[in-house]
């Protein structure tokens, strides 16, 4: 039986200033990441497996502080702000909320967009960082 795609991809233009508002998606990402990590800790369950995984996507998420001074540098230039650029963005089919990989995954396709689009190689950098995230399953 042939696997039935999840998710579907489209082509979304935004200028770049709404592109920049993916680095607060990432820094959500790393704030609930984190407050799950420290539900762990506070029931003194640091010894299981679910741990280690949300440990380290905590620790890969650690770079959206470099993420999003990047970002707020570019937003105070001003200039390139209502330039248009493309991304593409995953949606979920139906009424599913977006898993947290999406979200990430979205954010940066955005950010990439918009490094490429200014050719600004740093922001470029700190995005290759974020591929390395893996989100744990709730379960």
């Amino acid at each position: 039986m042939a696997s039935r795609k999840r998710f579907r991809t489209e082509t979304v233009e935004a200028s770049i200033e709404d592109a920049l508002d993916g680095a607060a998606d990432i820094r959500t990402l790393y704030e609930e990441m984190e407050e799950w990590q420290s539900s762990f800790e506070g029931a003194n369950m640091e010894h299981m497996l679910k741990y280690d995984e949300v440990t380290a996507a905590v620790e890969a998420l650690e770079e959206c502080g470099e993420v999003e001074r990047i970002a707020d540098e570019i937003k105070e230039s001003e200039a390139v702000l209502e330039e248009k650029i493309t991304y593409v963005r995953i949606s979920p089919y139906g009424k599913k909320p977006e898993p947290r990989w999406m979200t990430c995954a979205n954010a940066c396709n955005m950010l990439q967009a918009v490094a490429e689009h200014i050719n600004n190689e740093e922001l470029t950098e700190a995005l290759s960082e974020m591929e390395t995230v893996d989100f744990p399953s709730m379960y």
